[in-house]
């Protein structure tokens, strides 16, 4: 999908150094994302450690 949108973004483009950056500033995103992910997952396990029910389907 994202794919998509950035060939239909640069097809249009005559622009080289905006041409040239679409795909830098996807790469930034796609970095952003995994590193959101990774403190995402290491939270909710913190969080799972101390039992805390929002997160820790066991607790009641």
């Amino acid at each position: 999908m994202i794919g998509a949108l950035v060939y239909r973004l640069t097809k249009g483009l005559s622009v080289k150094g905006i041409k040239d950056s679409i795909p830098f500033l996807r790469e930034r995103e796609v970095v952003h994302y995994q590193r959101f992910g990774k403190k995402l997952r290491l939270l909710t396990d913190k969080l799972d450690e101390k039992n805390f029910y929002a997160f820790n389907p066991t607790a009641t």
